[in-house]
């Protein structure tokens, strides 16, 4: 297989993951893949033309077995000093078993694997190196949970590294690059930002058969670059959109113009991009405000908070509301600093399930990187069907009832909204918000509905965590995922334009006799944590 056609494979391959990991930040899909070329290329090219399914292919990304007697100074330099570490033996069995299976198929490697004492260094299909094991805390899971294995991890944690690389040149604030830029942030990635000589040529970084890693990065970059947006299954990009698409962090926040169906504009530009950045807007930045802009709005709308802390009305127009939102959709702006906290007196299963959603909460799970519908927490909830960067809050209220159950509640995970509220009608499960009273446990529903009438698929699900009176309830706490880029407690209102109404999936509990009312609140938290 030719470079170019392993490039192609690759980018074609793991698109939506990598759309998901550079989404927001200043790196690019081809340059992650020119860093995969580089770092495994050798391995997994071979694999592709043997037909190993893409799992397998994975799980042999795996190399370097040098030791200190090949003048390896980063930890672990030997079997033993790895063997000392806190759960090293643990660790020392699946680099050593990586081997092993990645030498049946590589057969360079024969001969370091009849050595008892080698084992693997570097793990994934960016090669992140074990080092890391003992440095960072929060890294030993990635390496013994065997998360190298799944491309949406190694695509992350790659994006994690070369932030890093970014920082050590001084160029943390930086929102672009160039690819002369990309090209020494990727040396960096290899040999640290200390020894990157950035006035300098790309001769630097690893030497192999008269080649430098910067070289090589450079070339590949340029082949993966070449190949055509279409034939890698990715989404065409404006150059008007490579220019706005920075981090939303970093884009200047400044006064706009209200904007509704049919505008069209540079501030609608400005609109997408902030969309598309934090994964509500999949399509081109061309300012035209139509159907996909005005749906990807209605979500966001959905999902977030206004400046005062209430939800923003959600009626598909921008106005000063929800420009705030754009451009403070996450972290502590989107916090409700309302507790967990699951109501007493509840029946068993409604109990349950609303622990496991309350947990998730207390856990602090988030997008990583932050707009990418992905990260360490949310991937499992979409590892069983949905995709990467897909909107995730359907799945999370699948996954909890599955969690605390044993089953999924259509018995399969859902990822639509519109295509749950059907599936709970077909049932006699779903109940409108007209004359019923929510309890605990169920799940709310908003679905967005045109001019017209028309329900256009756009929704947001959630699980009802507290209600201020059991019977004529106004107002009511929610646990909700995707919501301000992570779980979240929230409260919402009865009288909410797109609140259509509640699935109540419990036959046998559809009127619990006694149980806990009454909201809780910011001033509530005490000593238990928000998020």
């Amino acid at each position: 297989m030719k470079t170019k056609e392993a490039i192609e494979w690759f980018k074609k391959t793991f698109n939506k993951h990598l759309q998901a990991a550079v989404r927001g930040t200043p790196f690019s899909v081809d340059m992650l893949a020119a860093i995969a070329q580089q770092e495994t290329g050798y391995m997994w090219a071979p694999f592709v033309a043997r037909r190993l399914s893409v799992k397998k292919i994975l799980a042999l990304c795996v190399g370097d077995t040098l030791d200190a007697d090949k003048g390896r100074t980063a930890f672990p330099k030997t079997k033993s000093e790895l063997l000392a570490a806190p759960r090293g033996d643990e660790m020392f069995a699946i680099a050593r078993q990586a081997l092993e299976e990645m030498a049946q198929y590589v057969t360079s490697y024969a001969g370091a694997v009849r050595n008892p004492d080698k084992f693997c260094h570097g793990f994934g299909i960016f090669q992140y190196d074990l080092q890391y094991f003992k440095e960072d805390p929060a890294d030993p899971a990635f390496f013994l949970r065997k998360k190298w294995v799944n491309f949406a991890a190694c695509a992350a944690k790659c994006v994690q590294e070369l932030r890093a690389a970014m920082k050590g040149l001084g160029w943390a604030n930086k929102t672009m690059l160039t690819d002369k830029e990309k090209i020494y942030v990727a040396i960096a990635y290899n040999t640290g930002s200390r020894r990157v000589d950035t006035q300098g040529g790309f001769k630097q970084g690893h030497e192999s058969d008269g080649r430098y890693y910067g070289e090589n990065i450079a070339e590949y970059l340029a082949l993966a670059q070449s190949i055509s947006p279409r034939a890698a299954g990715s989404i065409r990009k404006t150059v008007a959109a490579a220019r706005l698409k920075p981090p939303v962090s970093a884009m200047p926040e400044k006064a706009h113009s209200l904007l509704r169906f049919g505008d069209e504009g540079d501030e609608v530009k400005v609109l997408q991009a902030l969309l598309q950045s934090q994964g509500y807007f999949a399509a081109a930045v061309g300012g035209h405000f139509q159907d996909k802009t005005k749906q990807a709005v209605v979500y966001f709308q959905q999902t977030h908070l206004g400046r005062d802390g209430k939800p923003l009305e959600v009626d598909g127009e921008v106005g000063d509301e929800t420009w705030w939102a754009l451009y403070h959709p996450s972290g502590l702006p989107q916090r409700s600093h309302i507790p967990a906290v699951v109501p007493a007196g509840l029946m068993p299963m409604r109990a349950k399930i609303l622990k496991v959603a309350a947990a998730e909460h207390q856990a602090d799970v988030h997008e990583d990187p932050d707009g990418s519908n992905w990260g360490d927490g949310v991937s499992k909830y979409l590892e069983e069907a949905g995709s990467p960067a897909d909107c995730w809050c359907c799945f999370f209220w699948s996954w909890c009832v599955h969690r605390a159950l044993g089953k999924h509640p259509f018995g399969k995970p859902m990822g639509s909204v519109l295509a749950t509220w059907q599936q709970a009608k077909m049932k006699g499960w779903a109940m409108d918000k007209g004359g019923y009273a929510p309890i605990p446990g169920d799940a709310f529903v908003m679905l967005y509905k045109d001019d017209s009438g028309k329900l256009k698929g756009t929704g947001h699900i959630g699980f009802v965590l507290r209600v201020d009176k059991a019977k004529n309830a106004t107002v009511f706490n929610t646990v909700e995922g995707n919501c301000g880029n992570r779980v979240k407690v929230g409260r919402r209102e009865m009288d909410q334009s797109t609140l259509v109404g509640f699935i109540n999936q419990y036959p046998r509990e559809k009127k619990p006799r006694r149980w806990e009312t009454g909201l809780v609140r910011a001033d509530d938290v005490g000593a238990e944590g928000t998020r």
